[in-house]
């Protein structure tokens, strides 16, 4: 079961593409700190499907789901999203 539940709803068929979004807002964002900050944030606020770290791949949302990511409804329902961890951080763990 994913962290985010179906909460933007079914996607209604294959995604189309990838969305690659970089966070750029933390050092130290891994999997761990993912997983619990989704659980404590509203989700309207935006989610990826999946958040890629040095640690572990944290899959937040099942892929036959849309998630709200990028402010745009066709990119939400269409596209597969990613976020990049820890950009900011160390360039070797990076």
């Amino acid at each position: 079961m994913s962290i985010c539940r179906g909460v933007a709803g079914l996607r209604g068929g294959n995604p189309r593409g990838i969305f690659i979004h970089n966070d750029a807002g933390s050092q130290n964002a891994n999997a761990a700190f993912y997983r619990k900050w989704l659980q404590t944030h509203p989700l309207e606020n935006g989610f990826a499907h999946a958040y890629v770290a040095s640690d572990e791949i944290l899959y937040a949302e099942d892929d036959a789901y849309a998630a709200w990511h990028c402010g745009q409804t066709d990119g939400n329902q269409n596209y597969y999203s990613i976020e990049v961890c820890q950009s900011m951080g160390d360039l070797e763990i990076f």
